[in-house]
């Protein structure tokens, strides 16, 4: 895996099992196909929890993607940054992409033989608005999945001001996922966000746990 301290956060895309011959419009390790068209941003589902205005004392963080991979946002309590808890997912976001007619059949078919559930990942919101206490370090692993192949996890934690309102995005090119954080302002301009990452490394032949590499503070 490539890991960039930056802004961004970098990962390499690896195969799960054997490329399959159809794909959700993506580009797969080994699969070729075609580029994705994706509907307007306007027309992209959101799931809001938060509404007009956050609670008192909590500040607006908002998980999205750009890309059609399903990006799942997992939450680290603690200081156990390489221990996932299962349990705590904080969003599953996907983009939205145009299907051609024939495509569209042949998903038509798919869902029905997966007793619905590519319908449903298909309805997945490209963006999740919730809260988060403020002043309190929240930490995330971010993980993209299409098909047969997955990129990440990606990792940051940062602390969230009252009253602000944070984007955390994943996007997949070229074989290649990264993770970014910005505030977003009235001027629909971003700011950089203080924040840290790190790597977790994998256990030797599965045995023991991950090793935590970092983390490095990025302002």
């Amino acid at each position: 895996m490539l890991l960039t301290m930056n802004a961004e956060t970098f990962g390499r895309i690896r195969p799960l099992m054997t490329c399959v011959a159809v794909s959700i419009g993506a580009v797969l390790t080994g699969c070729a196909a075609p580029t994705v068209q994706y509907y307007p941003d306007a027309e992209q589902a959101i799931e809001d929890e938060v509404g007009s205005a956050p609670p008192p004392g909590s500040a607006v963080v908002e998980f999205t993607t750009n890309s059609v991979a399903i990006a799942v946002f997992q939450r680290r309590v603690g200081d156990k940054l390489c221990e996932p808890e299962s349990e705590d997912i904080a969003a599953r976001v996907r983009r939205r992409e145009m299907l051609s007619a024939s495509v569209q059949r042949f998903h038509g078919l798919a869902n029905f033989m997966s007793l619905g559930n590519l319908n449903r990942i298909e309805k997945l919101p490209r963006t999740k608005i919730t809260h988060y206490p403020a002043g309190q370090a929240i930490a995330f692993a971010a993980t993209t999945y299409i098909n047969d192949a997955s990129c990440g996890p990606l990792f940051l934690r940062f602390t969230p001001e009252e009253g602000k309102h944070y984007s955390l995005s994943t996007d997949l090119q070229d074989h290649i996922c990264r993770l970014s954080i910005q505030e977003l302002v009235e001027t629909e301009q971003a700011r950089p966000v203080k924040h840290s990452r790190w790597w977790c490394s994998k256990p030797f032949l599965g045995i023991g746990k991950p090793r935590l590499i970092g983390p490095d503070e990025i302002n």
